[in-house]
């Protein structure tokens, strides 16, 4: 059964944040879910989407659910909507802070269910609306990012994304994509996020492609001819 989709205003947040301190005591607590239609705690959304339990297990399914339907709402600041996020959050718990066979929950910190807007260094944690974010800013070439478990924010999310205004280039993505993204194990390359790997992910690609800003049109380049003029530091990678 589909559900209209709302957002949680200052006490249905408020609310929801106690219950993530209760729940890191008592990790056997049900989610209150009825701040998800208490007019006290939630309100209206114009545009009048539906959204159901879908069950994510991976960071792609849900963004490749959530984002047709969101983009529907034509919101002029989308990721920005604290109360949007923090009710889908709340919405689609079970998947982003699922419980284990023990009956158990691990909630970890707030910013990763309660969209931090105005925090530049938190916003990128919230469980739901990065995987959206990548997928509406990189349609292509982003398995790296989203083929891995929803609830788990990682680390290369946590040091790359907030680069999204270079990722964003299609060869800079596709680049990543072909350098450092291991296809036998779907998931990222060992090593590609440590800081001693020459070539590494983390803060060489950044610092190489500033440095190719200032003689090529990277925009212009196709993702092979990205990857030819990095230079040999970054040939172990491709292999």
């Amino acid at each position: 059964m589909a559900d209209s989709v709302r957002r949680l205003n200052a006490e249905g947040i408020n609310r929801f944040a106690a219950y993530l301190a209760e729940l890191r005591k008592d990790r056997t607590l049900a989610p209150d879910r009825s701040l998800l239609v208490d007019e006290s705690t939630s309100e209206f959304m114009a545009g009048g989407i539906e959204v159901d339990q879908s069950g994510f297990i991976t960071k792609k399914q849900a963004a490749e659910y959530l984002h047709p339907r969101l983009k529907l709402l034509d919101h002029p600041d989308l990721f920005r909507d604290g109360g949007l996020w923090t009710w889908l959050a709340l919405y689609y718990f079970d998947d982003v802070c699922p419980m284990g066979e023990d009956g158990k929950r691990k909630a970890v910190a707030d910013p990763h269910y309660i969209l931090d807007a105005q925090n530049h260094k938190r916003r990128y944690r919230h469980l739901l609306a990065t995987p959206v974010l990548i997928q509406d800013a990189i349609p292509d070439h982003n398995r790296i990012y989203l083929n891995a478990p929803l609830p788990v924010h990682g680390d290369l999310v946590e040091q790359t994304i907030s680069r999204l205004y270079m990722i964003r280039i299609p060869a800079v993505c596709e680049a990543i994509d072909r350098l450092y993204f291991d296809t036998e194990r779907d998931a990222v390359k060992r090593g590609a996020l440590t800081r001693t790997r020459r070539g590494n992910l983390r803060e060489r690609l950044t610092t190489r492609i500033q440095q190719l800003s200032m003689t090529y049109d990277v925009s212009a380049m196709s993702g092979d001819k990205l990857i030819e003029v990095l230079g040999a530091e970054f040939e172990g990678w491709a292999k």
